[in-house]
């Protein structure tokens, strides 16, 4: 932020260094982003404005507590398997942040357990507007990137922490790469390591993920992301983790798979599986 602007997270919170995608915090546009409070384990995501915050919220209120007797067995084994691919929620805060009051999802830190994390943000889909969204915002998206409507999924960028400090790629760094070429982006990221190393951990983390959408009847992801993260620092173990995060436009899949999210899904995995054949230079 510009020095001397009163634009400013709340007092014993700094902003989170290693957001990647979505609202970024904007001096210009007064936008907050993510905040965290020193020395703490979790953060503090606001809640974006109407249903889309009222939907997410209710995500994550329904993946913690779909356990009662009127939940029949499979979806309450369908909450249970999706507990271990989010963050894990601890509830609703609410702040003042540049004058205003602000509500937060307070969610785990992922990175906090890493010395050197290296974190990759995936917008999964063929498309990323929802079922609800107008003729413009179904126009906006679909022209964002068109590739995505065969990938199933766009890359939004990439941190690396390293011994020499940290290297990020945004969004437009992602659109540079189309179907024949975004192996090239995903193998950038996983540069910081051995590639033999990393590969085939991600792929076991990925045919989990793969596994749980084929057969689940709980949810369907639009604009939702897979956020990808492992260690740097070769004296430790890469500890590989991908999760599912944003939750603004989730929807009841009404018995049905998510056949929006599923194709993109695979394909990450299909690259995946691709890259064990190169030759680890």
């Amino acid at each position: 932020m510009a020095s001397g602007d009163s634009f400013a997270p709340p007092h014993g919170f700094e902003w989170f260094a290693d957001q990647i995608a979505g609202h970024l915090p904007s001096v210009v546009k007064r936008q907050i982003g993510i905040v965290k409070r020193l020395g703490s384990t979790v953060i503090h995501k606001p809640s974006q404005k109407g249903s889309r915050g009222e939907r997410e919220i209710n995500a994550y209120h329904l993946i913690l507590r779909n356990e009662g007797s009127q939940y029949d067995e499979k979806k309450r084994e369908d909450t249970k398997t999706l507990r271990d691919f989010v963050p894990r929620f601890h509830g609703v805060e609410k702040m003042i942040v540049d004058g205003k009051e602000h509500e937060f999802l307070v969610l785990d830190d992922i990175t906090i357990n890493y010395r050197l994390p290296v974190i990759l943000d995936v917008k999964m889909g063929l498309v990323t507007f929802d079922p609800l969204a107008s003729g413009e915002k179904r126009l906006t998206e679909s022209t964002k990137y068109p590739p995505q409507s065969t990938l199933g999924f766009r890359i939004s960028g990439y941190r690396m922490h390293t011994p020499d400090g940290v290297r990020t790629r945004d969004k437009e760094w992602g659109k540079t790469f189309d179907e024949t070429t975004v192996h090239l982006a995903l193998r950038e990221y996983l540069s910081a390591r051995p590639l033999l190393e990393v590969v085939s951990r991600f792929i076991n983390r990925l045919e989990e993920i793969a596994s749980w959408f084929d057969t689940q009847r709980l949810l369907h992801f639009y604009s939702s992301s897979l956020l990808l993260i492992y260690e740097a620092d070769p004296s430790l173990p890469p500890s590989i983790d991908i999760r599912l995060i944003d939750f603004s436009h989730t929807y009841p899949a009404q018995g049905k798979p998510d056949s929006n999210y599923i194709p993109g899904l695979r394909k990450l995995l299909d690259i995946f599986q691709s890259l064990q054949y190169v030759n680890n230079i």
